[in-house]
């Protein structure tokens, strides 16, 4: 469940006093928020509810379209994968089954009320207008976990680490350079590190992410020149026009990508998140008639009839729920 607060009227408590200004939302934009919030609601899996700030303003740099984050980072909680290791908050309660900071907001996001946006939900943004429901679905895979903690310095110094913690983010965990070497075997606040986050040669190594993209490990957004905001947590621009463009780091106007992406679904699992997983389904299996006193085998393909939208169908299980009369020799042979 993600339940969003629209921060209306007042200033953003996030930003500090007196700095972004929210405005009343539109009824429209609302109404796409809440359908992005529903896709990752269908997506992932957690016991505890995501609450999510959302503000509307005019306050934000002219060709921003908006930002998110997550509001506080949780280690060493009970069921984390990993030890001395930082977690979104909303992946940190979904892991422990318990709410890791009481009645705070998850996740805060900010959007400019000053581009011309498509509040549809049908995918059929114009070409000079910006789909709302894709930024929103965008910034909510930030606050989801798809972010690092590294950075480079205008002296090309690379760092990471939460403030003065020596300790890295869990998606730091799985980020290597193009010959397998973990980036956080760099030296942190070295040039070393820079040059490695500017070389357009940066990877999420997950086996989840992996599997999504063909075996092969994702390509992050990496440009000879830091980014900030976009360099290292976005996906790689490869991914433009694909299936997995959602996390890649620009949207144009006319673009709408309504799904996260299998890769992205598999980077987040590798984060520790689990998908929400729906049942599957066994249908349009044939009928097979078989003579009396004849041998011989009347093989039905049980794969070629199953389904399910995270297991495939050679690694689901089967059985006989209504059981024939022994004579009729019916069983399930190689698991279908």
């Amino acid at each position: 469940t993600i339940n969003i607060v629209y921060l209306q009227n007042q200033y953003d408590p996030f930003f500090g006093d007196n700095e972004i200004w929210c405005s009343s939302w539109p009824t429209a934009a609302k109404a796409a928020f809440d359908a992005a919030a529903s896709i990752w609601g269908t997506t992932l899996q957690s016991t505890v509810p995501i609450k999510v700030y959302a503000c509307w303003t005019g306050d934000l740099q002219p060709g921003v379209l908006g930002g998110s984050g997550t509001d506080a980072f949780v280690h060493n909680f009970p069921n984390a994968p990993l030890s001395n290791t930082w977690y979104p908050v909303s992946l940190a309660n979904a892991l422990s089954g318990s709410d890791q900071n009481g009645s705070e907001p998850e996740m805060h996001h900010v959007y400019n009320m000053n581009f011309d946006w498509y509040y549809g939900t049908d995918g059929n943004t114009p070409g000079n207008q910006y789909d709302f429901l894709t930024t929103v679905l965008h910034e909510m895979g930030h606050g989801l976990g798809f972010a690092g903690s590294m950075t480079v310095d205008e002296q090309g110094v690379g760092s990471w680490g939460l403030g003065s913690s020596q300790e890295s983010i869990a998606y730091d965990r799985f980020t290597e350079n193009g010959s397998g070497q973990a980036l956080l075997n760099y030296g942190n606040g070295t040039t070393a590190l820079g040059d490695q986050l500017t070389s357009n040669n940066v990877y999420f190594d997950g086996p989840k992410a992996n599997a999504a993209n063909g075996g092969q490990r994702p390509p992050l957004y990496a440009p000879s020149s830091w980014v900030p905001g976009s360099s290292y947590s976005h996906l790689g621009e490869v991914f433009n026009n694909t299936p997995n463009a959602l996390m890649t780091y620009s949207m144009g106007s006319g673009e709408s990508v309504h799904d996260p992406g299998p890769v992205t679904k598999g980077l987040l699992h590798d984060l520790g998140w689990q998908e929400y997983n729906t049942a599957p389904g066994i249908s349009g299996i044939p009928d097979q008639h078989v003579s009396m006193n004849i041998g011989g085998s009347s093989l039905i393909d049980l794969w070629a009839y199953a389904s399910d939208d995270q297991t495939p169908s050679g690694e689901l299980t089967y059985s006989i729920d209504n059981s024939p009369a022994a004579g009729a020799g019916v069983s399930i042979a190689g698991n279908r």
